[in-house]
């Protein structure tokens, strides 16, 4: 959040990883965020009002969520899964069997016949598999592996489509899965309809306030990295032949300077916001102004959260910073 007395508003600075953690920390006792479902539900409260940033939180309303999560979401009936089988195994195997335990939460593969629109919660079985492996290798293609000791956090894939109910349980108590790249329908798309308003559901997402603000975001730059990482990854198919000259002028000046060139990767004019882009829009502008003349003004106005048209579209006890998507701060 920038310094100041102004409107909240989240901001990152590089890149956004998203990451989970092994069943158990490295410290007993220092459970966080889906490791505290392996606790019972008192432990669980008690662990979390031990958290510094949840000092000034209401502990009947932990309870009371911590309770709906854990009889709805799948995520946490995993975590639970995993420790009931975890402490069969040390009863009746001992401890070196039971530190062979894995889960594997898997994707979802929607057939042709679901519709593709709906957001099916997620079967248990359909979510984790708890197995023991000798060898300590998890199955091929896995998508997300939870250890049950060790230390290190493990990172999701931002094309997983478990990571956003794991990332926003309030926001997806059910479980509800993300976008997948075998769907019809582009990423930005899929994001464009869950946060769009419709009258015949609610929509937990459009009333988090900061946390949606941290949503958007999120999503926004999961569009633009994959984006990134396609043209990365489809060189060839783009038309880089026009671009020879570029690539020799840089490997002759790096020849000169003794210095060793990386891989050139072209952007080309279509990727909104690159230096082609911008110069193709320069010149679009220069046409018109060769075509009609000079302009003779320049408007410009600043948005006033207070109209109408922003008041009467949000929710109880919003302000206009939080939401995003019709204000433009």
């Amino acid at each position: 959040m920038p310094p100041g007395s102004g409107p909240y508003c989240f901001r990152i600075h590089g890149a956004i990883y998203h990451k989970t953690s092994h069943l158990r920390p490295n410290e007993p006792g220092k459970e966080k965020y889906a490791q505290l479902y392996i606790l019972d539900a008192d432990q669980a409260l008690r662990q979390r009002m031990n958290i510094v940033e949840n000092a000034s939180l209401n502990p009947n309303l932990l309870m009371m969520l911590d309770s709906i999560i854990r009889n709805i979401n799948p995520y946490a009936e995993a975590f639970k899964m995993l420790k009931e089988f975890e402490e069969d195994t040390l009863r009746y195997h001992g401890v070196q069997t039971a530190a062979d335990i894995r889960m594997y939460i898997k994707g979802e593969n929607i057939t042709h016949s679901e519709h593709r629109g709906r957001y099916n919660a997620p079967k248990e079985n359909e979510v984790a598999a708890v197995f023991k492996s000798t060898d300590g290798v998890p199955p091929t293609n896995r998508d997300i592996v939870i250890h049950p000791r060790s230390g290190g956090l493990i990172n999701i894939s931002p094309l997983n489509c478990n990571l956003e109910p794991m990332t926003y349980v309030l926001f997806f108590p059910y479980g509800d899965k993300g976008f997948t790249v075998e769907e019809q329908y582009t990423e930005l798309q899929f994001y464009s309809h869950r946060v769009s308003i419709r009258q015949e559901y609610f929509n937990p997402v459009l009333y988090g306030r900061k946390l949606f603000q941290q949503y958007l975001v999120d999503s926004y730059v999961k569009v633009e990295g994959n984006r990134l990482s396609y043209l990365r990854n489809n060189q060839k198919k783009l038309r880089v032949e026009t671009y020879m000259g570029l690539a020799d002028h840089i490997y002759r000046a790096a020849e000169k300077t003794g210095a060793k060139p990386g891989i050139p990767i072209i952007l080309p004019s279509t990727f909104i916001g690159s230096q082609r882009c911008m110069q193709q829009n320069y010149q679009d502008a220069m046409a018109i102004v060769r075509d009609f003349g000079k302009p003779d003004l320049f408007l410009t106005f600043t948005c006033n959260p207070k109209w109408t048209e922003i008041t009467q579209n949000l929710f109880l006890v919003q302000k206009a910073h939080d939401r995003p998507n019709i204000h433009p701060l």
